[in-house]
């Protein structure tokens, strides 16, 4: 069964070179590149980590690094792959300990922006009852000017 939704030709009858980009595709996923640099990746990191899926680094996994011609720009010839390797470059290839400080930074900052609405609110309130305060003393002064007058 294929990682990848919607396929760009049926996973039994396809070219080769979308074979090599689909296979090179589901070893990223797995975390288990055969790509000497890909592997490399996974050397340097804690064990949690996988390389960043990439359109550059599916063709590098791939064998050829040209093959990202198939899977890159506007009129490229398998934009189903396209698009489903765009839209992981958001999260994989990050640790689970990474993604639980980016939940934690997101709610912190929530918590921080509506702090701000409130005290935006306290302070045009004040503003308010200084303008009021000011309209009814400039109110007091020309009542008493007139009753000196």
């Amino acid at each position: 069964m294929s990682l990848v939704p919607e396929l760009d030709h049926p996973e039994d009858e396809c070219p080769r070179p979308y074979r090599r980009l689909l296979d090179a595709l589901h070893r990223l996923l797995d975390g288990t590149p055969q790509s000497p640099e890909l592997a490399e990746q996974m050397e340097d990191a804690d064990g949690s980590h996988k390389p960043l899926i990439t359109q550059t680094n599916v063709a590098i996994e791939a064998g050829s690094p040209s093959l990202r011609k198939y899977i890159s720009g506007e009129k490229c010839k398998y934009p189903r792959m396209a698009a489903y390797i765009v839209s992981l470059r958001s999260t994989h290839g990050v640790s689970e300990g990474t993604l639980e400080k980016i939940r934690r930074q997101a709610e912190l900052i929530a918590r921080y922006e509506q702090k701000v609405r409130v005290l935006r609110s306290k302070i045009l309130d004040a503003i308010r009852e200084k303008d009021e305060a000011l309209q009814a003393l400039a109110d007091e002064r020309s009542r008493a000017k007139r009753k000196a007058d």
